[in-house]
């Protein structure tokens, strides 16, 4: 199981490397992730994304401090997160996490965020622009994955995100760069209303296992936690696959599988069996 004792230190090293980062004029980014470095399971959805759709690709992720940003969705998954574990626990990525933040919201003494919508948009608008200009190079799609770690904190969040995306999409245009955004993410801020990031054509998935299980809409993508060694029966595909990875998501497959993996001890039960009974038995529209 996760130390928070520990963890609340980590947070604090890391809002404090982040602050000084900012006065030094280093700020928030998106994480880049090359052909042969960054993130792995990135990597491996690009190629697969762009076998899949004949495209040429790019993939980056923007991503926020885990636990803090989570309160809206989080419950069980606190005490097993994998971005609560391992690297991502290094004072270097959580001061990335935690500029990107700082970019966006306001932190009282507890790291609790509010958000401006308008400062939000303004800010995630032109990291997400600078990432494409500098990275596409004439390739067909940008995919960024919204959240590696953490989570949409509030509704004001939620549409400032849409409103970053949709600019952002116009600024391409009118600069006459034909590279498609396409953003997506899992959450389990599904109490929110996500109808804004849905218009600006995030790919959202719905992830089951946190405090609103019971406003889960049925005929949207839903993602599930198993584990190790448990068995995935349809119509849940295995979302972690060498087959599949994070394609699953950016196309809309109705039921992804993740299996735990994160380094700490696997709790006995990762999500509600009557919740994945209901899940599994309905078919998505």
């Amino acid at each position: 199981m996760i130390d928070h004792d520990k963890l609340k230190e980590k947070f604090a090293l890391g809002r404090a490397k982040a602050e000084q980062d900012i006065q030094a004029g280093k700020g928030a980014s998106v994480s880049k992730v090359g052909r042969n470095k960054g993130n792995e399971k990135l990597r491996g959805t690009r190629k697969l994304y762009e076998e899949k759709h004949n495209v040429s690709a790019i993939i980056g992720s923007w991503n926020l401090p885990a636990k803090i940003t989570c309160g809206i969705g989080a419950q069980a998954c606190l005490a097993y997160c994998y971005a609560l574990q391992g690297r991502f626990l290094f004072k270097s990525v959580m001061a990335l996490r935690f500029r990107n933040l700082l970019s966006i919201a306001t932190l009282d003494d507890k790291h609790r965020p509010t958000c401006d919508k308008d400062k939000a948009a303004t800010a995630m608008r032109r990291e997400f622009l600078a990432w494409v200009l500098s990275e596409a190079k004439g390739a067909d799609v940008a995919i960024l994955r919204l959240h590696d770690s953490g989570d949409f904190f509030s509704q004001d969040y939620v549409d400032a995100m849409a409103q970053a995306v949709e600019l952002v999409r116009k600024d391409l245009s009118n600069m006459g760069v034909e590279t498609e955004l396409i953003p997506y993410a899992y959450t389990k801020a599904h109490v929110l209303n996500l109808t804004p990031l849905k218009r600006a054509g995030v790919r959202i998935v719905q992830s089951s296992g946190g405090k609103h299980d019971a406003t889960l809409n049925l005929g949207l993508p839903i993602a599930r936690v198993f584990s190790k060694g448990e068995e995935m029966q349809a119509p849940w595909i295995d979302g972690q696959s060498e087959s599949h990875k994070d394609v699953l998501a950016i196309d809309g497959h109705t039921r992804i599988g993740l299996t735990y993996h994160g380094g700490s001890k696997e709790p006995e039960s990762l999500s509600r069996r009557t919740d994945l009974i209901q899940i599994s038995t309905r078919k998505a529209a």
